[in-house]
Formats: C-alpha cells, sequence, structure tokens
C-alpha cells in the first residue's frame, strides 16, 4: 500500500492557493473594467472630425514651379543611400 507522502500534500494546497488567487486577481480585474465610464464615442468622432476639418480649411497650397520639383528630386537622389 502507498503512503502519501507531505510533499505532495503541500504542493496541492499551493496549487489550490494559487488558483485561488488567480480567480480573485480575475474577478477584482473584471470589476475595474466594468467599473470605469464607456465615452460618448460619437461625440469624440464628430470633435475629432471638427478639427481635422478646421485644419483643412486653414491650409493654403501653393503650387510648384518645375525647377521647385526637379530640385526637390535631385535632393532625394543625392540622399538616397547607394547599395549597389
Amino acid at each position: 500500500m502507498a503512503q502519501s507522502t507531505p510533499q505532495g500534500g503541500f504542493f496541492f494546497k499551493r496549487a489550490a492557493v494559487g488558483t485561488a488567487s488567480i480567480a480573485g486577481a480575475a474577478g477584482l480585474a473584471k470589476t475595474v473594467v466594468d467599473s470605469t465610464p464607456l465615452p460618448n464615442l460619437q461625440e469624440r468622432y464628430r470633435k475629432d472630425d471638427l478639427a481635422g476639418e478646421q485644419a483643412l480649411m486653414e491650409r493654403e497650397f501653393i503650387l510648384m514651379s518645375d525647377q521647385e520639383k526637379s530640385d526637390m528630386v535631385q535632393s532625394f537622389v543625392d540622399d538616397y543611400p547607394d547599395r549597389a
């Protein structure tokens, strides 16, 4: 007949305590998450949309000359690292 070892009981007690503490922490986390108020997403979206529209209305677009375009392209070519 096999006798139970004291170490075996100790392991199961620790496993039970560990499981209980994990379950308690999960329950506490769920309570905290559920208690936080949900943001009014439509209001936040509207505010963001208005800010974006305002930024676009304030921008001024100026056409580039062909020389400015050529200079910009040449600066990209000159700054590109050669990997050949």
